[in-house]
């Protein structure tokens, strides 16, 4: 039986064999788009019209959360969008060290109350939290005592 890895290097390797140089020149973009770094882009750091300064920024209140509160993660393409299919459901461990986040553990996806991993929790930007109870509170008790948190 063939392993998926052994065919993906073997679709790989036909691809390079039909069009070597379209191949490296496509494998060459697809390095160039992992290593951009907008924040490397001089154009990210100019203030647009509406958009907070550094300073409003550095002033604005950060959301704060308690251990165990439940949470949902939600990632900046989905807008707000609690239920947008990448949002992660969980409960806040404890707060970064940095103080700009939180370390959380998140549910299986569709699995609410199963947790993901059971080896560490995750840290998470407190601008991508929002208060979101997902299962029972006697479900994330549960959790808490059986990791030991």
């Amino acid at each position: 039986m063939t392993s998926c890895s052994d065919m993906l290097i073997d679709l790989e390797y036909r691809a390079w064999l039909a069009d070597p140089e379209g191949y490296e020149a496509e494998q060459a973009a697809i390095r160039e788009w992992h290593e951009y770094d907008m924040h490397d882009d001089p154009a990210f750091w100019e203030d647009e019209p509406g958009q907070a300064t550094e300073q409003e920024i550095e002033d604005m209140p950060q959301k704060t959360f308690q251990p165990g509160e439940q949470i949902a993660y939600v990632p900046n393409h989905a807008d707000g969008d609690v239920t947008h299919p990448d949002v992660e459901f969980g409960f806040v461990v404890r707060q970064t060290p940095s103080g700009d986040g939180y370390f959380c553990r998140y549910w299986r996806k569709g699995s609410p109350g199963d947790m993901r991993t059971l080896a560490n929790s995750e840290s998470t930007p407190a601008h991508a939290l929002v208060r979101h109870d997902s299962v029972p509170r006697s479900t994330v008790a549960h959790w808490w005592r059986r990791l030991d948190l």
